[in-house]
């Protein structure tokens, strides 16, 4: 196994975390599952349009993480 295999590996992990966050955020926003699963396929697509369009907030991504504080 060569080095930038698990570089690579990594990268894609990594991504996919920020996918899978995507994609709770985009649950949050929508209250669909079938809109957090686009948002999860193309999340830096997810990403433009909310921030472009101001759709996504503090609030928002405290409420769509509230099972990490309980």
């Amino acid at each position: 196994m060569s080095d930038t295999d698990s570089t690579n590996g990594f990268f894609r992990l990594l991504y996919f975390l920020f996918a899978v966050c995507t994609g709770i955020v985009g649950y949050a926003i929508n209250h669909s599952v079938f809109w957090a699963i686009c948002d999860f396929l193309f999340s830096p697509f997810a990403w433009a349009k909310w921030l472009i369009c101001k759709q996504v907030s503090l609030p928002i991504i405290k409420q769509a993480f509230s099972f990490f504080t309980g």
